[in-house]
């Protein structure tokens, strides 16, 4: 599992979204959980469609072309990247864009950028002894 290196910042970020999406983040940040950065990507991803598809699509599926069937236009691409940078401290290119075509495509590409980042501090209790 991998850290993300996000700032204090972070969490202001998502101070709209459920908490369930904060608390998930804040797993991601103190133990590197992939799997929790990606329940906060897919919810940043579902909050930035057009409302007659959020209505329909309750849950992002792997096969959702992110244009073709999420209505996502340009500008709410570059706001979830945006915003997804700014959360987990990773780029997301042009070039990187164009190969980006589904949700299963952003799952790994954020994912593989992840995996780049140094693992978290291990978190020591001072009141219990090294083993």
């Amino acid at each position: 599992m991998q850290m993300s290196g996000s700032s204090d910042a972070s969490p202001d970020l998502l101070a709209h979204y459920p908490t369930d999406v904060q608390i998930a983040h804040a797993r991601y940040i103190a133990t590197g959980d992939v799997d929790a950065a990606d329940t906060v990507v897919l919810a940043v991803v579902h909050s930035h469609l057009p409302a007659r598809i959020q209505r329909r699509v309750q849950r992002l599926q792997d096969e959702h072309r992110m244009v073709q069937d999420l209505g996502l236009d340009s500008l709410a691409v570059a706001e979830v990247v945006f915003l997804v940078e700014d959360l987990y401290r990773i780029r997301i290119r042009h070039a990187d864009l164009n190969r980006i075509a589904t949700i299963s495509d952003l799952r790994a590409f954020i994912r593989s950028e992840l995996a780049k980042k140094p693992a978290p501090p291990l978190q020591v209790d001072p009141q219990v002894p090294p083993p």
